[in-house]
């Protein structure tokens, strides 16, 4: 049998690894009338087995945790068999069980619109409940940002020790990161030459605050057929952690549109920071040096431009 003949099981196994849960429990509360997420099952010494449920007649779940339920229109039902001992079970479901339920429901009624191919972009429109997939490319503009951030701690506090006459070994060449060790190996002759540019420093640790305070993150994903959806995603759900899991890798999005971009409209992913909103260009031209300092020296664009769309995501997964 190929692998395009091979059938879909009848459930869904995702992983997410960004999921805004408030937006998750909203769409599906919505399709059930309200959202239990436990149950209670007890069996009663006198020979009765009682099992509630909160949910409304039609509860679609199809998880083991509730296979056998028989749910009625009053949001809650009892049943009894024969039993001859006590015991109280109560069971939970987690976000990610939810959040495979919800996909569940949107795939079976067709609510999805998947999004793989800049010509797909005619059929979306703002608000459009979509699924793309392609490489997560995170944020090259803030990786290359917050590496100068950390580099320049390292090279302020050599030069510190300098103009103090001592002469330590650097601790960017005792750093236990590869990046910073190799950038600083390759930018001390020029740093003993010139030393730091201080106005360009002030402005790299400032953008580099903006982006570790911003309430929410621009993320680019690209798809096969080089489509760019840029991913609007919450710092109270995205972390530093979530970044490290992604990076590299091609994952699925499903979410909102909230733009579609002909190719005469751009999105700059420098706009968290004052500088970016301020110029696009100034924020650029601060970080393209230390681009060429990274180890794979590779630049970092703060301008996505269209065809693209603008993503308010649910969830990110696997």
């Amino acid at each position: 049998m190929q692998p395009s003949e091979i059938e879909e099981p009848p459930y869904f196994l995702n992983h997410p690894l960004y999921l805004d849960t408030p937006m998750m429990v909203s769409f599906l509360a919505h399709l059930e009338g309200g959202v239990s997420t436990s149950e209670e099952t007890t069996t009663k010494e006198a020979g009765s087995k009682e099992r509630v449920l909160k949910a409304r007649a039609g509860f679609k779940f199809n998880l083991p945790a509730i296979l056998d339920a028989d749910v009625g229109g009053d949001g809650s039902t009892q049943s009894r068999d024969d039993a001859s001992s006590e015991v109280k079970t109560n069971r939970h479901h987690t976000a990610a069980s939810l959040f495979n339920a919800l996909y569940r429901y949107l795939r079976e009624d067709g609510q999805i619109l998947a999004v793989e191919r800049v010509s797909d972009i005619d059929h979306v429109c703002s608000g459009q409940l979509i699924e793309v997939k392609g490489r997560y490319l995170g944020n090259p503009f803030e990786d290359v940002l917050l590496f100068a951030d950390s580099l320049l701690g390292y090279l302020t506090a050599q030069q510190d020790a300098k103009s103090a006459g001592k002469v330590p070994a650097s601790k960017a060449n005792r750093s236990g990161n590869p990046q910073v060790k190799a950038a600083a190996s390759k930018t001390s002759n020029k740093e003993d030459e010139a030393g730091l540019d201080t106005g360009t420093a002030a402005l790299v640790v400032k953008m580099a605050a903006d982006v570790r305070a911003s309430h929410v993150h621009d993320l680019l994903l690209e798809t096969s057929d080089n489509l760019s959806a840029v991913l609007t995603v919450s710092s109270d759900f995205y972390t530093s952690a979530t970044n490290e899991y992604l990076k590299s890798g091609e994952f699925s999005v499903i979410g909102k549109v909230t733009r579609a971009l002909d190719e005469n409209e751009t999105i700059n992913l420098s706009r968290r920071t004052i500088l970016g909103v301020a110029s696009p260009e100034l924020a650029q031209s601060v970080v393209d040096g230390f681009s060429s300092m990274r180890p794979e020296g590779a630049a970092a664009s703060a301008i996505v431009k269209g065809p693209a769309i603008q993503v308010l995501p649910m969830a990110i997964y696997i």
